[in-house]
């Protein structure tokens, strides 16, 4: 415990640390709104049957690698880790709130992979750059704090993905009356606006810093 205080408030002393930590586990919580709908978005909303699922999960596999990849390849090139992490972010709300406007599966499966490619590359970028940033004494302390917010992220779109479609069926008109599609759009846009305010506040401090 005494540990994770130390992570957690390194973390509230450090702004590029900070906004990095809080926007993965704002991420995460939004994607973990995909594991509890994916299924019945497949069966019900796309009428895909069920071969549906397991396409949606194999094009979300496809993008992440495709993503990790790149980043991968490609990262010692990035100067500065926490813009292009917030990019990543953006890539990957857009893409799941546009998941809730989708009519077929090929389309699902499309928007899902975009949403795996931004993943994958936000996933890689934060990690980067929360080494890049810690000192080493603290770094343990800090992870621990991440994984932490991280869970609880997870943990709570979990639990309010399936009670939130349920309140939303038919509050709102046309296609977004399935309360199906209006979680994965909310979703999307929560992390949108997460890589939007990052990518704002990191510019600030960049230019504070004379970049």
């Amino acid at each position: 415990l005494r540990d994770l205080r130390d992570g957690v408030l390194f973390v509230i002393s450090h702004p590029r640390v900070r906004l990095v930590v809080g926007a993965m586990g704002v991420a995460l919580a939004g994607g973990g709104i995909i594991i509890v709908i994916g299924k019945p978005y497949a069966t019900d909303v796309l009428a895909a049957g069920s071969t549906g699922f397991p396409a949606l999960l194999t094009a979300f596999g496809l993008g992440t690698a495709l993503g990790i990849v790149l980043i991968t390849v490609f990262g010692t090139r990035i100067v500065h880790k926490d813009v292009v992490f917030s990019l990543a972010l953006l890539v990957t709300g857009a893409s799941l709130a546009a998941v809730g406007f989708v009519k077929t599966l090929f389309g699902g499966a499309g928007w899902i992979g975009c949403m795996g490619f931004g993943t994958g590359g936000a996933y890689v970028l934060g990690f980067s750059h929360l080494h890049e940033q810690v000192a080493d004494e603290v770094r343990g302390r800090t992870f621990a704090a991440l994984f932490s917010l991280m869970r609880i992220g997870l943990l709570l779109s979990m639990a309010v993905a399936l009670p939130l479609a349920n309140l939303m069926d038919g509050v709102l008109p046309g296609l977004l009356s399935d309360g199906m599609r209006v979680v994965p759009l909310l979703g999307g846009g929560v992390i949108f606006v997460a890589g939007l305010a990052t990518l704002w506040r990191v510019r600030r401090i960049l230019v504070s810093m004379g970049h």
